[in-house]
């Protein structure tokens, strides 16, 4: 079958290099965040305490606040793996977890050994122990409104949204000859959840697939596939290209392969603890690699 020759008759081509082909692992119920407490990650250096800005509008949308995440890039981009600063705990601080010698003398409403302490400002009591520590720090911190949280939470699940796995024929590492028409499909990335919380507030950003494009990287428009493509069917013949696919006319000179990219669009929301919701837009990751196309040569014997 004229595939499976392919892949015999190039196996000899020069290997395509997929860059950045590690898959990032959305996080997971196994590894959540402490219900009780909130992890600050940063881009390094101290970590006085939490950060917060941002609001809605009428439609729940956030206005303000919003960055791109620790991975750098988006809108188009082809972000680098997640990378996060020190990271410190925040717990609520008690009268029974301080104890009586190290309660500070503005606590108000002491009775109850176990209710997170307050102050005559309004603010709350907590515990925060970064790596390093070797006790953690009292300190004191105001309300917290959930929306607040959601940039930290979108942060995170910018992060960790997986690259694309392309499901492709001709594969990367085989290439394809000139005419011969190509499949693209990726693999499904699933939904990736984060969520930053403090105390019983709480926010949670949820990236999902949205839609895929491939550009051949000839200087032909990107195809934008369906759903998330059309995989080669198995024992096929077809020569011609699928229903996203493309056909290379013209050879790529020795050394010269195409760059071919791969390109998720993320569809992120939020929600809150107090029942806020919206939209955060969408978010892009890539993947680039070579693509090596051939021609077949016939020779006439007369």
């Amino acid at each position: 079958m004229l595939r499976r020759s392919l892949a015999v008759v190039f196996a000899l081509l020069a290997l395509a290099t997929v860059e950045g082909g590690a898959r990032v692992t959305a996080q997971s119920d196994d590894n959540p965040l402490p219900s009780d407490s909130r992890t600050d990650g940063g881009s390094g250096g101290d970590d006085p305490g939490p950060t917060f800005g941002g609001g809605t509008t009428d439609d729940g949308d956030i206005t303000a606040g919003v960055g791109t995440g620790p991975s750098g890039g988006g809108g188009g981009g082809s972000p680098g793996p997640a990378t996060f600063g020190p990271q410190c705990t925040w717990v609520p601080a008690t009268i029974g977890n301080l104890g009586g010698a190290s309660l500070p003398s503005d606590v108000v409403d002491n009775t109850d050994i176990d209710a997170q302490i307050t102050n005559s400002e309004g603010e709350f009591g907590w515990l925060r122990l970064c790596p390093g520590d070797l006790v953690a720090a009292f300190v004191w911190q105001g309300p917290v409104d959930p929306v607040d949280l959601v940039p930290g939470a979108a942060d995170r699940a910018r992060a960790q949204l997986p690259r694309p796995v392309p499901n492709m024929s001709p594969a990367p590492e085989i290439g394809s000859v000139v005419n011969l028409g190509l499949w693209f499909a990726v693999d499904d990335p699933g939904v990736t959840t984060a969520r930053a919380s403090l105390g019983t507030a709480w926010a949670e950003v949820q990236g999902r697939f949205d839609s895929v494009s491939i550009d051949p990287g000839d200087g032909s428009p990107p195809v934008t596939c369906d759903g998330f493509g059309t995989p080669y069917p198995d024992g096929s013949d077809d020569p011609d290209e699928g229903p996203c696919g493309h056909t290379y006319r013209q050879r790529t000179p020795d050394a010269q392969p195409h760059r071919m990219t791969y390109t998720i669009t993320y569809d992120l929301t939020w929600r809150t603890s107090d029942g806020g919701s919206g939209s955060l837009g969408t978010f892009d990751r890539a993947v680039t690699f070579d693509y090596d196309i051939d021609e077949i040569q016939t020779v006439g014997t007369g």
